[in-house]
């Protein structure tokens, strides 16, 4: 690891508190959101960092992958395609529900 990569992982994410974003594109990768209002937007998420919501609404909101999320997303919609990959994938989201904690890439 390279000092400037370093860095980067213990400096905090930026922080937005009890904003209201309203009608507009948020991009959201690398960012905390506490206490914050979305109405109307357009939520981009593109794998790029963590994304971090406390106690936050959402209105009439669309969300958007872009990218490395983009790819993942498309990767996940062929594996479901596969016969054979039924249970797993239904493991995979209840994990990503909350409704399971076993790992389904585990063998």
């Amino acid at each position: 690891m390279v000092m400037g990569d370093r860095a980067r992982e213990e400096t905090p994410p930026p922080e937005f508190r009890d904003k209201t974003f309203e009608d507009e594109t948020v991009h959201l990768d690398g960012n905390a959101y506490i206490g914050c209002t979305f109405v109307e937007c357009r939520l981009i998420f593109s794998g790029l960092g963590r994304v971090r919501f406390v106690v936050c609404r959402f209105d009439g909101c669309r969300g958007e992958m872009e990218g490395a999320a983009q790819e993942t997303l498309g990767f996940l919609a062929k594996l479901c395609a596969i016969p054979g990959m039924e249970d797993f994938m239904e493991k995979t989201f209840d994990n990503i529900r909350g409704r399971d904690d076993s790992e389904p890439w585990r063998s």
